[in-house]
């Protein structure tokens, strides 16, 4: 920890409260604080060396009525300035307590704390530390160690948690670590009870069930118990006073472990068999849902024998943190449990365990010896000689292995039967790939039907009655995934659906919100983030600055400042551990709520290391969207690139179809990058990535994006001053309202445009760039014109465009005007004409070789034809075009076609055909969702 060196500070022991009535003692003397400034600093306490940020503070401490009438953020400020004068007046020294605020894009606090010194004691994180090292002594069957670890944790506790704070500040804190505090004395209460110590479990639980009379698992221990001790009537009293507080809270029936110990009640205790069955699986949750086919196949697969005689059948599920895998493993087990004569074996081997190590192949080994009933003094030192025992002893039973929460492969290896009857079902966060002889099942996330399914069964059917949207949009923000469903909709028992579906709408403080104590998904994916190398993490990190949904090796190479193959293989090993989903086509993307948290671990880089990197990614992109332009429009005045080309090599193409095929795979990536670049201050990228995409947006008809990109461009250009770029946007912009027959805002963005231009072209009179510009905002200038009943206007900027540009030699905008001045000329009823300079405008297209262009200039040449009533020659010319429109892709150029030559068709005889041209034509305008007349 960083320490600044402080006069004067004598040695003093510190102790921070929140166990209780929150407090801070130096020496034993309790330190003057008011109840705000002791709830402020509660919050920083409960997450030492963490940032916390302001706003979380004031969602924590104050109502929402205070926030309203007070000024809380400045609250905030003035009460950390209070406690850090407290702290320094007690001597406490910043060597043990530092009190900063961080340099966030929002304010944010953190609170240094020496966790590793003597001097300093939190009594909630010591709780967790002894409750982590119990569970782990209990997941080792060594019930001495976890009776006592539990039993320090629980005297802790002075009272109920964060007391002397009023109700509802730090409520939600408050009830997540009390949720901890009844979990661990449920399990201190039921080591009591498989002990044979019935009297030392009332004890814990008597009081504890009578403040939460809602928990059914202290309603079930305590039933238990009270009837091991004789007192069965006070039992069945307990169990109808739980039934009756759940039925009027929240409207259901108790689960099947509190009915169990009732019923064990009601027909008195049954002598235990002297060899009973093995089973020591934990109970079958009552909300399962959703799983039917992963299901069905794992049940047929472990039922099945294997057609090499003495295999052993081996069924390894992986998946991402939370996505149901032990839930599903448990399920499965409970279902087969019958098919098994010698049982059913569970171990969770601490994969993926918060403050815990993974159980070594040694220690699992041990325990599973000892449960099969090997004594401790005949089980080896050896693994393998341990592990030649274990296969020894399975050889001639017929059991069913779960293997949950499994590292790797090497740990689960030496657990695994080498011959017989038995099964093995594994889980675990990583693809065990290595397993060769493995049957695997990759988890995905819950459909939306079973997500609301799931939701309604634990929040309770009556609590969402009529909220059916609200309840979709809560399971969607929670990524379909069950973890986070489940905590939602728990907490949903407590807090007002509506109330949690807008915390859950902010995206940076929606991991914080899945979170009930106990259960946490950000914790949950921390673990897994854990277990990278520390150059995997930075990659992680890396990526959750990528503004896109999904991201290939080249670019993710970019991103990250690492060479190709590098990169690749790090994305193969994050999808590997489930960080990553893989989307085929060697692409790749985050789950919502990973993404999430990437993005959150990314907003801890350096900023400038996080501008580098996104700049880095927007040049990859920029210079790959400048080899599709050149495809598209191989003869046009290139954008001027100011970003400097990216190592990582672009993508190879050589053809139109190529170029096509990239844009559709990186269309939403490219969009995001716009917008990122714009807010990274990368403006040069931000104006000159629309630019060269506008081929692709007009020909796919995506004029929405179009829009939205130039307007994104347009405020880049202007910040840089760069009037190239302003001109350039604006004239782009322009085709997108002719397109959609906005004249108006057209030819408002044109006349600056053109005004600026001709004051470049002035200053410059060789700038190819201005002057291309110019003819392209001059002819679209006559569009809109055109569109506004006024042809003839139109027609006299055509007329200066292509004399701009047959000024310049500029072919491919000279062909461009060419087709315009035709439909002027149609609009005039002046069809010849109009044939002449289509004629001139394909003969142009042809030698450019830029068959996107020779086909709308084919098709408007057979309307022209149309309208000479010369319907023969129309229908030539649109069977021309609409060869090129379906070879290049061009859908709404085809559906134009096709309706228009229903009239040739019609007028030879052809009415059939027509009708089937007229028909095909609008099921592609219905697919495009495009209402435009063609």
């Amino acid at each position: 920890m960083r320490g600044r060196a402080v006069s004067a500070v004598r040695a003093v022991r510190v102790t921070f409260g929140l166990l209780g009535e929150v407090e801070v003692r130096c020496d034993g003397q309790l330190l003057d604080l008011g109840a705000k400034q002791r709830a402020v600093l509660a919050v920083l306490v409960s997450e030492p060396n963490t940032v916390v940020l302001r706003h979380s503070i004031v969602d924590a401490v104050w109502d929402v009525e205070d926030r309203g009438r007070l000024n809380v953020q400045k609250l905030v400020t003035d009460y950390l300035s209070r406690i850090r004068a407290s702290l320094r007046a007690a001597g406490i020294g910043e060597e043990l307590v530092r009190l900063i605020a961080t340099r966030t894009e929002e304010p944010g606090y953190r609170i240094e704390i020496a966790m590793h010194s003597p001097e300093v004691t939190i009594d909630w994180q010591e709780f967790r530390r002894l409750r982590d090292r119990a569970k782990a002594a209990h997941d080792a069957n060594d019930l001495d160690d976890a009776e006592r670890l539990y039993e320090q944790a629980l005297a802790l506790w002075r009272g109920p948690a964060l007391a002397g704070l009023g109700v509802s500040p730090l409520r939600a804190m408050r009830e997540r670590m009390t949720s901890q505090r009844l979990n661990a004395a449920e399990q201190l209460a039921a080591i009591h009870l498989d002990r044979e110590q019935p009297t030392r479990a009332v004890a814990v639980l008597e009081q504890l069930a009578a403040e939460h009379p809602g928990r059914e698992r202290i309603a079930a221990l305590l039933i238990r118990a009270l009837d091991r001790v004789g007192r069965r009537d006070e039992a069945s009293v307990a169990y109808l006073n739980t039934r009756t507080h759940l039925n009027a809270e929240y409207g259901f029936e108790p689960g099947g472990e509190l009915e169990q110990a009732h019923r064990e009640v009601l027909r008195g205790r049954q002598p235990v068999p002297e060899t009973p069955v093995l089973n020591n699986l934990p109970p079958d949750t009552p909300h399962f849902v959703g799983r039917g086919s992963y299901e069905e196949d794992l049940c047929a697969q472990l039922l099945q024998s294997d057609s090499t005689p003495g295999a052993v059948v081996i069924c390894a599920v992986d998946g991402m943190a939370g996505i149901g895998k032990t839930a599903l493993a448990v399920h499965v087990a409970h279902k087969l449990a019958p098919e098994f004569s010698d049982g059913c074996l569970f171990l969770d081997l601490r994969g993926f365990t918060a403050g815990t190590t993974p159980m070594t192949p040694e220690q699992a080994l041990d325990v599973l010896l000892r449960r099969i009933g090997i004594p401790g003094r005949q089980i080896p030192g050896d693994l393998d000689d341990r592990a030649s025992l274990w296969r020894a002893e399975l050889a001639s039973r017929k059991i069913l292995l779960t293997l949950d929460n499994a590292a790797g492969s090497g740990q689960v290896e030496p657990l695994l039967p080498g011959a017989g009857g038995s099964r093995v079902l594994i889980t675990s966060r990583n693809n065990l790939t290595s397993l060769d002889d493995a049957r695997h099942v990759s988890l995905d996330i819950l459909g939306l039907a079973d997500a609301r399914t799931l939701f309604h069964r634990i929040a309770g059917a009556q609590r969402v009655i009529g909220m059916s949207d609200s309840v979709g949009n809560v399971v969607r923000l929670c990524g379909y995934l069950p973890l986070a469903i489940r905590i939602i909709a728990a907490r949903c028992r407590s807090y007002p659906l509506a109330e949690l579906e807008k915390a859950l709408t902010a995206e940076y403080e929606r991991l914080a919100e899945i979170d009930d104590g106990d259960r946490s998904v950000a914790a949950s994916f921390t673990i897994s983030f854990d277990g990278l190398s520390v150059q995997q993490q930075g990659f992680f990190r890396m990526l959750g600055l990528h503004p896109g949904q999904e991201i290939g090796s080249q670019a993710a190479a970019s991103l990250t400042d690492l060479d190709m193959g590098t990169a690749a293989r790090f994305l193969q090993l994050l999808r590997n551990a489930n960080l990553l989903e893989y989307n085929g086509d060697g692409r790749y993307r985050f789950h919502d709520l990973m993404r999430a948290y990437a993005k959150g671990l990314a907003a801890q880089e350096p900023s400038s290391g996080q501008r580098a990197a996104l700049r880095r990614a927007a040049a990859w992109y920029l210079h790959a969207a400048a080899l599709t332009d050149t495809l598209f429009a191989p003869y046009r005045e290139r954008v001027p690139l100011l970003a400097q080309t990216p190592r990582v090599a672009l993508p190879e193409m050589s053809t139109i179809d190529d170029a096509l095929k990239w844009c559709d795979m990186e269309r939403a990536n490219v969009l995001a990058m716009v917008g990122a670049a714009h807010a990274n201050g990368d403006h040069d990228i931000a104006w000159q990535l629309p630019a060269l995409l506008g081929e692709y947006l007009y020909a796919r008809r995506h004029l929405p994006h179009w829009l939205s990109t130039h307007e994104i461009g347009l405020a880049s250009a202007r910040e840089l001053g760069d009037k190239i770029g302003e001109s350039w946007m604006l004239t782009n912009l322009a085709i997108a309202y002719v397109e959609l027959e906005r004249f108006e805002d057209a030819l408002q963005a044109l006349e600056i445009a053109v005004s600026t231009l001709r004051v470049r072209i002035d200053a410059h009179p060789s700038d190819r760039t201005a002057s291309h510009l110019l003819g392209v905002a001059l002819t679209f200038s006559g569009n809109a014109l055109e569109g506004q009943g006024m042809p003839l206007p139109a027609i006299q900027f055509h007329e200066e465009a292509l004399a701009i540009n047959e000024s310049m030699s500029n072919a491919w905008a000279t062909v461009w005007v060419l087709g315009n001045l035709a439909r002027a000329n149609l609009r005039l009823e002046r069809p010849d004409p109009a044939i002449a300079y289509l004629r001139r405008a394909v003969a142009g297209h042809k030698q450019l070789n830029n068959e996107w262009r020779m086909g709308t200039a084919l098709t408007d040449l057979g309307h022209a034809l149309e309208c000479a009533a010369r319907h023969q020659e129309a229908l030539e010319s649109y069977r021309d075009a609409l060869r090129i429109h379906r070879r290049v892709g061009g859908r709404w150029q085809e559906a134009r076609t096709l309706r228009l030559m229903s009239a040739p068709l019609r007028a030879l005889g052809h009415s059939a055909e027509a009708d089937e041209h007229a028909e095909l034509a609008g099921h592609i305008l219905r697919q495009l969702d495009d209402r435009r007349s063609v």
